[in-house]
């Protein structure tokens, strides 16, 4: 990338740094000192056989607005079962089989890199449902070192599920945390099958809609539409600045962006599973 195609990518990052030292997080523009994850970001250190990693925990209401639907749509079907089973069974068979488990063995991920295939994945987000409500649960490593302990973390969770449902997630995300894994040398076994919304997302709404992007779907479907959200494609150099220069602030907007993700995705599911 030449300098000068750069240009947009750097501004917007600065331009997301002045917000948000308005919002009071960091000191006057010059004066400001690298801010912790742990003063911008929640968390905790999690102990793995592969060493530390940092768990950031949050309930997915946290990400909704007061009018939102998610909860009666996501109610409808995580615990009431009340779903159209033969409209699912022709988008697709394993969207179908989906709807018959129990909520809590359905497991929703959205992962961040630090580049295309080959490069480092920093954050496993992971929409999981437990004790009558869904909580986001997302495992970042804190430099590449950490990317093994993400991994290992991961397992606790592919074992206790049935199904991973993802966006694009055949394309990108399944074959990417199987690639790292493979490379860490860690044992990591997919639940039995897998859920891909993106292909189910074009079978109900192609033709209907502008895209099946999902920010697309987001404001369609789900009635939902960001503010200031950080572009995917600006993440990767969000987290590289991070481990350069310790700073953290941007990442919490990489880390909301995900949350965003990962709560879109339920939701789309449940809107499916009411036609």
């Amino acid at each position: 990338m030449s300098e000068e195609d750069a240009k947009p990518t750097i501004d917007h990052l600065r331009g997301l740094l002045r917000r948000i030292e308005e919002r009071g997080k960091g000191g006057p523009a010059g004066k400001r000192r690298p801010v912790p994850l742990e003063e911008t970001v929640k968390g905790r250190e999690i102990e793995t056989p592969r060493g530390a990693m940092y768990l950031i925990e949050e309930e997915a209401a946290k990400f909704l607005e007061p009018d939102d639907d998610f909860a009666a749509a996501t109610d409808l079907f995580f615990r009431r079962g009340q779903t159209n089973t033969a409209f699912l069974a022709k988008v697709d068979e394993n969207l179908a089989s989906l709807a018959a488990l129990p909520p809590e063995r359905i497991l929703f991920l959205d992962i961040e890199t630090a580049g295309f295939h080959g490069s480092a994945l920093f954050l496993v987000g992971l929409l999981v449902y437990e004790d009558g409500r869904f909580l986001i649960k997302q495992l970042f490593a804190r430099d590449y070192a950490e990317e093994a302990a993400v991994l290992e973390h991961l397992r606790d969770y592919y074992d206790k599920s049935d199904v991973v449902v993802t966006f694009n997630g055949r394309s990108f995300d399944l074959p990417f945390v199987h690639d790292r894994a493979i490379l860490h040398r860690v044992d990591l076994v997919r639940p039995e099958f897998d859920m891909d919304l993106l292909h189910a997302a074009r079978r109900v709404w192609k033709g209907t809609l502008p895209n099946c992007r999902l920010g697309t779907l987001e404001e369609f479907v789900c009635g939902r539409r960001r503010s200031g959200d950080l572009p995917s494609h600006l993440i990767p150099q969000a987290y590289h600045d991070f481990v350069e220069s310790a700073d953290a602030r941007l990442m919490v907007e990489v880390v909301r962006h995900n949350a965003y993700d990962l709560v879109t995705m339920a939701h789309l599911l449940a809107k499916m599973a009411s036609f």
